[in-house]
């Protein structure tokens, strides 16, 4: 066995639970997302930002038609429309939220 690969073993045995738990925010619920602050709101919203960019890049590329649903959306908005929709939906998660912006700006 090569020592990178060795490396890349003991590497991912050690990685903590808590930096596991922090690589699945999307099973977070919309309450956890309402009522964050500090630097665990800094933490979803940037969860928020990669994941609709995340599945706008694999639309783009997939997608039928090609648009991009997320021109002249700003980080802002985007922020604001979950925070709504997460009021309304506390038990809802917040992938679904997010899944639901994206189609609704992609219609």
């Amino acid at each position: 066995m090569k020592i990178k690969n060795l490396l890349l073993i003991v590497m991912l045995l050690t990685v903590s639970s808590e930096s596991l738990a922090a690589s699945h925010m999307g099973g977070t619920d919309c309450a956890t997302w309402v009522n964050a602050t500090g630097p665990e709101k800094a933490s979803y919203d940037a969860w928020l930002i990669g994941f609709l960019s995340g599945i706008n890049a694999s639309y783009e590329v997939f997608g039928p038609d090609r648009q991009d649903p997320l021109d002249g959306v700003t980080s802002r908005q985007a922020f604001e429309w979950m925070k709504n929709y997460c009021q309304a939906n506390p038990k809802k998660h917040i992938t679904f939220a997010a899944m639901t912006l994206f189609f609704k700006l992609k219609k």
